[in-house]
């Protein structure tokens, strides 16, 4: 009688179980979780992710899942089966997929993972159909492949880094859209935030043979105050570098008005306003930083820097890029310089050394009567801009 009792009571938990896992699964998934299954340790030829920065931060099972996820979403499957996984782990799968695959369009901001013995049961929701997503892909690579092939023109890794950063800069407009977190909304609608404008340039460096990846953290915005923001960490000649290309988007209608303030940043740089940094690859160097390597970083203030500037200036404004930028390496040597450029009144003043000596050379393409300035203290960066005739 007691081995009967026993007996009933095992399959009344069965079918507990079976029917709490019925509820929270659904009949038609049923099956995925009682199949056989041996998680593959590979990846698929043709799934290769384009950086494997992050998956290479993942723990075995996290890889596993990784693995699982990126064999399967091209697929658009409602489930994909993955090995058991705390919340706190799947959190760092799912964001590791999406942070080193830019050029998959089919994932949500967000989706579901139910646990169950061994096995957890990741569910997805798609922003489009299958045959959406594989054609706007296609349109993305095609893009991107266009601006690659002409960085590649360029044999030194930094000049196509400048490219690519320039290029994205000149042709998407931060603003708020439907695929505006996507690289999709950067190089295709031309539309884009932060997260948007980091994906696209990581999609391009890659495919132009730049190692790239995404980082995340908190930015300080004069503005904004503290905000969620994503950018860039780029290796070049094999040392690497912050990259931020939407803050070095200056959002103004001229697209010659960039700027390259957050370009090939080192870790103590960047972090004046960039906090909560996800990752650091001990990014140190100073050695392709913009400025350093166009030789406007300067150690003083002097009448040979002015010089330099009026130079610069004057062939900039011959290229029709109508602004200079440039930056010291510290701080008594910017304050110096905002004090002569920025603050004098006085009519033989540095600043209107340099527009006067601009206007003798390029008195027909500018307009002087409105000259403007940017700064950051912390980064002791100085931008002139002038208007266009």
């Amino acid at each position: 009688m007691k081995k009967a009792v026993s007996v009933i009571i095992s399959l009344m938990i069965i079918v507990f179980i079976a029917a709490e896992l019925c509820y929270r699964v659904g009949f038609d998934k049923i099956g995925a979780f009682i199949s056989g299954f041996t998680y593959p340790t590979a990846f698929d030829e043709d799934n290769m992710p384009l950086s494997q920065k992050y998956y290479e931060r993942l723990n075995p099972t996290e890889k596993q899942a990784y693995i699982c996820i990126l064999n399967k979403i091209e697929e658009h499957p409602g489930y994909i089966k993955i090995p058991h996984l705390t919340n706190e782990e799947f959190n760092n799968v799912f964001f590791a997929v999406k942070n080193d695959n830019p050029q998959i369009l089919c994932f949500a901001d967000s989706c579901n993972m139910i646990s169950f013995l061994s096995s957890s049961f990741l569910e997805l929701n798609y922003k489009y159909s299958r045959e959406e997503c594989s054609q706007m892909e296609k349109e993305l690579d095609a893009a991107a492949d266009s601006i690659a092939s002409q960085a590649t023109e360029y044999e030194d890794e930094f000049e196509r880094e400048l490219f690519i950063h320039d290029y994205i800069i000149k042709n998407c407009v931060y603003e708020e859209s439907e695929n505006d977190s996507s690289a999709y909304g950067a190089l295709i609608d031309g539309k884009a935030v932060c997260s948007g404008y980091s994906r696209a340039a990581m999609l391009v460096l890659c495919k132009a043979g730049i190692v790239s990846t995404v980082a995340t953290g908190t930015g300080i915005s004069e503005t904004l105050g503290n905000i969620s923001h994503m950018w860039n960490i780029v290796w070049i000649d094999g040392k690497p570098y912050h990259l931020d290309v939407t803050w070095d988007d200056p959002k103004m209608s001229s697209s010659n008005n960039l700027s390259h303030l957050y370009f090939n940043r080192k870790t103590e740089d960047i972090s004046i306003d960039h906090k909560d940094i996800n990752i650091d690859f001990g990014c140190d160097s100073d050695d392709d930083m913009y400025f350093f390597r166009e030789n406007l970083y300067f150690d003083e203030y002097s009448d040979k820097v002015l010089n330099a500037v009026i130079k610069k200036f004057t062939e900039n404004i011959d290229s029709g890029v109508h602004y200079i930028e440039f930056s010291f390496s510290n701080s008594q040597a910017y304050s110096q310089a905002v004090s002569k450029l920025l603050n004098s009144q006085s009519p033989d003043s540095d600043i209107n050394r340099i527009m006067g000596a601009v206007e003798q050379k390029a008195a027909d393409k500018i307009d002087l009567s409105h000259v403007s300035f940017s700064q950051s203290d912390g980064l002791r960066y100085i931008r002139i801009m002038v208007d266009e005739k």
